[in-house]
């Protein structure tokens, strides 16, 4: 699995000056409330297990941004009803990295950070 920016956006954030890559063969959730999910948008996961991950981040500016930001408009209630849910709240007892490896590249500070966890 794969988390990375397009390599062409599909719009332009001029504010976008960083960006980060996630790359792991295997996630996994245990013990999943599937109903809280669905009819409650909370998320309860007792376990989250990452295997092998490779996280590299670069930055570029002293104040990073590397998301965009939601437009601040006004919708009708139709309008708002029809957006994608969300999750209102999340539980997670456990968050496990094995074998972790993350690479940070600081363009404006000029450093560079290796680090391999096991």
């Amino acid at each position: 699995m794969v988390i990375a920016p397009k390599k062409t956006p599909l719009q332009n954030y001029p504010y976008i000056n960083s960006f980060f890559v996630l790359k792991t063969g295997r996630i996994d959730l245990s013990r999943v409330d599937i109903y809280n999910l669905i009819k409650h948008n909370r998320l309860q996961v007792s376990t989250i297990e990452i295997e092998k991950p490779e996280i590299f981040m670069q930055l570029k500016e002293k104040i990073i941004s590397y998301s965009r930001l939601r437009r601040g408009i006004k919708l009708r209630k139709e309008e708002i009803e029809q957006l994608k849910r969300y999750l209102d709240t999340y539980f997670l007892k456990e968050f496990i990295l094995n074998d972790a490896s993350m690479t940070i590249e600081d363009g404006y500070a000029g450093n560079n950070y290796n680090k391999l966890v096991r």
